[in-house]
């Protein structure tokens, strides 16, 4: 498994048109891992990744397949000049056990289904802040790690625009939860962390970044 750190070009048309159209970035991000077909091919290249808008334009990209990166510079997409980039982290992976503990980062859609009188149920976004940490919860246990108490809050929220041809306009929103998180299950929780956690996937959420803890 490897985690790729890119930068982006925000002066570059095609970089402003995935700004403004995450199934683009979806897309482009997918480009590098040369002629994939299906609508499961980000699952089975083992992609999920993260876009900062912050300082500067920046994606980190967490993938099992091999990537070049080559094929998306013209399109604005450089991978940043840092040593070893990308970095291969299998042994990461492998190092994580039971009771470790890190902090996180993570940009999710919290969502609960409606049903709906002969249809099917869709996805609503939970507006209740309690009820989104109360998700947050529920999926913490499901994926083998457990919140730590007061540790966690929520850095703001991110409207994502997603245009797909034949299926109209529509947003995400993304939450950002950070926070410390203690390791309950293994083989659940690296099966959430090279997986990610809740929907919205191919359009940078559910990637869960961890940090040592100090």
């Amino acid at each position: 498994m490897f985690l790729s750190y890119l930068k982006l070009n925000r002066a570059n048309p095609h970089v402003r048109r995935c700004l403004g159209n995450a199934y683009e970035m979806h897309r482009t991000i997918l480009s590098a891992f040369g002629q994939v077909e299906g609508e499961n091919a980000r699952e089975e290249l083992g992609i999920t990744y993260r876009l900062f808008m912050e300082d500067e334009l920046k994606v980190y990209v967490l993938h099992k397949a091999s990537a070049d990166w080559e094929l998306i510079t013209e399109k604005g997409f450089m991978l940043a000049k840092t040593p070893n980039n990308p970095k291969n982290i299998n042994s990461v992976v492998d190092g994580i056990e039971e009771g470790h503990r890190y902090m996180f980062d993570i940009l999710c859609s919290p969502t609960k289904k409606i049903p709906r009188e002969g249809k099917l149920s869709h996805r609503k976004f939970i507006s209740e802040v309690e009820e989104r940490y109360a998700w947050l919860e529920r999926k913490a246990e499901q994926n083998g790690f457990l919140l730590m108490g007061n540790s966690v809050y929520e850095s703001g929220q991110e409207k994502i625009m997603i245009t797909k041809k034949g299926s109209g306009k529509g947003t995400q929103v993304g939450v950002r939860f950070c926070g410390e998180l203690v390791v309950t299950e293994e083989t659940l929780f690296k099966k959430a962390f090279e997986e990610g956690i809740g929907s919205g996937k191919a359009f940078g959420l559910g990637m869960l970044m961890l940090f040592p803890k100090r």
